[in-house]
């Protein structure tokens, strides 16, 4: 039978209002992760060293100053990432997801149990940040939290794809590339009378020239580095001396 050709075009119409929205979901996960700024498409293969630092205070050094300040007093931070605009730095501190201005002025966003990590701003919207979350099981969640409305949107993750795997992966380490630019943690030792000493600091890589230790913590570990839009500041943690 023969389908005359205004039905046959209203179906195919119907059947394109059905699969896009389709195809829009199936969109893989580590496709979606590589619009959150700071994040590569071709990460190092060099492993870096573990998070040895787990939760201290703010510090943010001034790149063409060579000088870096303390932001924050009360210890107990983590994961820090600057917002766009970079005047204002976004925090876990526990389950707490804290926004912070200078003056270590700050507010609350959002609560997320199990929270591990801000990831970072995505590049098309910034009311959204990429967050890495545990259960109690230490199985891994990634979603995107709201800034506006404090809600968290999980996205879908499939353990079965390498892809995925590795993204992850990505996403949990500390070596964020901005561009040309790279910022990553690198564990130093020395000797001192009472033996070796270990610990890590923040290096930042630009083209052209050698890696270069910006946090120079001399003994304490600092990590979880961030660095700012202009590309001029790096925010990160430093433990407890």
């Amino acid at each position: 039978m023969k389908i005359p050709g205004s039905v046959a075009a209203f179906l195919l119409a119907s059947s394109l209002a059905v699969a896009l929205p389709l195809d829009e979901k199936k969109e893989p996960f580590w496709k979606k992760v590589l619009r959150i700024v700071g994040i590569s498409a071709t990460p190092s293969a060099q492993k870096g060293p573990g998070d040895e630092v787990s939760v201290g205070d703010i510090w943010v050094l001034d790149l063409e100053r060579n000088s870096g300040s303390r932001v924050t007093r009360g210890e107990g931070y983590r994961s820090p990432i600057f917002l766009p605009g970079d005047q204002l730095i976004l925090a876990l501190q526990g389950d707490d997801v804290v926004q912070i201005q200078s003056g270590e002025a700050q507010r609350r966003i959002a609560i997320i149990k199990g929270a591990v990590k801000l990831v970072g701003v995505s590049a098309d919207n910034d009311d959204s940040v990429l967050v890495l979350s545990e259960d109690a099981d230490k199985r891994p969640s990634v979603g995107t939290l709201s800034l506006k409305t404090g809600q968290v949107t999980a996205l879908g993750y499939n353990d079965k794809s390498r892809d995925d795997r590795l993204m992850l992966a990505h996403i949990r380490g500390w070596e964020r590339a901005y561009g040309d630019t790279k910022v990553y943690v690198k564990t130093e030792t020395k000797t001192e009378l009472s033996g070796s000493v270990e610990w890590t600091d923040v290096y930042l890589k630009r083209p052209g020239s050698e890696p270069k230790n910006v946090s120079k913590c001399d003994g304490v570990n600092c990590g979880q580095p961030s660095l700012s839009q202009n590309k001029k500041l790096v925010v990160y943690i430093k433990a407890k001396t």
